[in-house]
Parts: structure tokens; C-alpha cells; sequence
């Protein structure tokens, strides 16, 4: 795979209205990254919630640069055994010698889906209040003091 570069300045947004942790779309990302595609770096992943009509309503949102990504062809067919197959999965640098192969893809791929799960954790969800067309987002582990101080600026 060749180093990809961006297409322009766009992005590319994944939403949905599942836990970041059950979205679909976290594979997703963690796919398109292991393969290349960069993150946003102003804002890769944001999650809120938002009361409407006395319920919580939830929102997962990932930010994907808008690129070009090139797959080498494919690799020779050839058959192992399971222990060689845990091996080269285990392998960091039999990994990093063979990147296009489907192994190391998908070793790379938990890698990347597990921190991505982890960045989740540490990241709280966003309370996102509408006022006419106005909105505000109150980090979660916000005083109340705080809370006041951002809704009274709606």
C-alpha cells in the first residue's frame, strides 16, 4: 500500500444513534484506519446526547478523511497450519515484513479496534442542549457551575 494522500479538504461522516462501543460503524473505522485512511484530526469522533421529548437520545459521530487508498494485488495462496497462523497473527514483525497480508491485516485490525475502544472510554459523551437555533455541548464531567455558565450563554 502505497502512503495515500488526501483527495481535498473533505471529510467523510459516519452517524448513528448506538453506543460508540455498539456501533457498527467503530469496526468500521477501525478498518478503514488499519487500511490507511486517516482520522480527522480537528475532531475524529465525538459522541452527545441530547434530551428530546423527556428521552435521551444518543448520537456517535466519526470523522474520516476523504482519501484515495491503493490495495496491492494479492498476495501467492499458500496453506499453514493453525499454529503458524497464531504465530504470524502473534508476530509483530512478521506482520510488519508481510503488511498486505490477510493476516496481518486482520492482526492489525484488532490492534486498531481495540484502542479505538479504549479512546471510547476515556472519552465522555457530550450533553448537547437546543435553544431555537442555538446549541450548546457540556462535557459530561462538567460542575454545575460550568453547566450554567455555557447555558446561559444560549
Amino acid at each position: 500500500m502505497n502512503d495515500p494522500q488526501p483527495i481535498e479538504r473533505h471529510l467523510h461522516i459516519l452517524k448513528d444513534d448506538l453506543a460508540p462501543l455498539k456501533s457498527p460503524n467503530t469496526a468500521l473505522v477501525a478498518a478503514a484506519t488499519t487500511s490507511g485512511i486517516r482520522l480527522s484530526e480537528e475532531q475524529p469522533f465525538v459522541q452527545t446526547i441530547e434530551m428530546k421529548e423527556g428521552e435521551p437520545r444518543r448520537q456517535t459521530v466519526w470523522c474520516l478523511k476523504d482519501m484515495e487508498i491503493e490495495f496491492l494485488p494479492d498476495f501467492a495462496p499458500e496453506k499453514i497450519t493453525t499454529a503458524e497462523f497464531v504465530r504470524r497473527f502473534r508476530d509483530t514483525q512478521w506482520r510488519m515484513a508481510n503488511p498486505h497480508h490477510p493476516i496481518a491485516y486482520m492482526a492489525w485490525f484488532h490492534e486498531t479496534n481495540q484502542r479505538l475502544r479504549e479512546k471510547i472510554k476515556e472519552n465522555k459523551a457530550l450533553l448537547m442542549v437546543r435553544r431555537g437555533n442555538r446549541i450548546a455541548f457540556i462535557p459530561e464531567q462538567s460542575s454545575a457551575a460550568e453547566r450554567e455558565k455555557i447555558l446561559a450563554l444560549l
